[in-house]
C-alpha cells in the first residue's frame, strides 16, 4: 500500500509506504426475508514497529494488534447491494513506535487511540469483477505515548475522519479474491497544537483467502 499525505498547516507531504498488518476476518451470516445481517471479528497482527523517519516519511505497520467487532446490514437495490456496518475496536494492544530525529532514534509505545466507525457501501456485481464504493466515517479516542515507563501528556490526535472508498473485488475462484482500490481520507484533530486537518491520498491492492 502507498499513501500520500497533504497537511495544509504545514502546506508539506508526506508518504506512508510499506505492508499493513496482516489481518484475520472471521464472519457469519443471517437471513432475512429482507436482505441479510452480516457480523464478525477482524484481528489486525503487526509484524514490526512503526516507523518514522527525519522527514515524517513512515511505514503502514501499526506496531500492536488489534480485535475489532463490527456488524451490519445489506439489501438488493435495483442490480446491486446497498449495506452499511458498525465497527468498533474490542481490544486495542500497546503500539511498538520508533521515532528517528536528526539521527538520533527513540523507541516508545502508543496507548489508547481506540476507534468506532460506521459506513455505507454500495456495490454492483458483474460476474467476474465487482464495482464498488463506500464511505466511511470513524470517530477516534486520544492516545498517549509512553516512553521508559513514563506516560506522556495526551498525544491531542483525537478527532474523526471520513473516507471515501473505490474499489474493485476480482473474484478468480471461490477461495481467491483480488481486491484493488482507491481512496481519499479527510482527517481532523480537534485538539492538536500543530495540525487541524490533512488529506491522505493512497492506492492499496488486498489478497483474499477463504478457508
Amino acid at each position: 500500500r502507498m499513501t500520500c499525505a497533504v497537511h495544509p498547516c504545514f502546506n508539506s507531504s508526506r508518504q506512508a509506504k510499506g505492508l499493513l498488518d496482516p489481518k484475520l476476518s472471521f464472519k457469519g451470516h443471517n437471513g432475512l426475508p429482507l436482505g441479510t445481517v452480516r457480523y464478525g471479528a477482524d484481528i489486525s497482527l503487526s509484524i514490526e514497529k512503526h516507523k518514522t523517519s527525519d522527514s515524517s516519511d513512515h511505514n503502514q505497520a501499526s506496531g500492536g494488534h488489534t480485535i475489532a467487532i463490527w456488524a451490519g446490514y445489506e439489501l438488493p437495490i435495483g442490480p446491486g447491494i446497498l449495506g452499511g456496518r458498525i465497527a468498533a475496536d474490542a481490544m486495542k494492544g500497546d503500539r511498538q513506535q520508533q521515532d528517528t530525529l536528526s539521527g538520533v532514534t527513540t523507541d516508545s509505545k502508543i496507548t489508547g487511540g481506540n476507534k468506532l466507525a460506521a459506513s455505507v457501501f454500495y456495490e454492483l456485481p458483474t460476474g467476474t469483477f465487482t464495482y464498488g464504493a463506500s464511505i466511511t466515517h470513524t470517530m477516534r479516542e486520544e492516545s498517549r505515548t509512553v516512553v521508559s515507563g513514563t506516560p506522556s501528556a495526551s498525544n491531542r490526535d483525537q478527532g474523526s475522519d471520513t473516507e471515501l472508498t473505490a474499489y474493485v473485488p476480482m473474484y478468480f475462484s471461490t477461495r481467491f479474491t483480488l481486491i484493488p482500490s482507491a481512496h481519499i481520507r479527510d482527517s481532523k484533530y480537534s485538539k492538536s497544537m500543530t495540525v487541524d486537518n490533512a488529506r491522505f491520498y493512497g492506492v492499496d491492492c488486498a489478497a483474499r483467502f477463504t478457508f
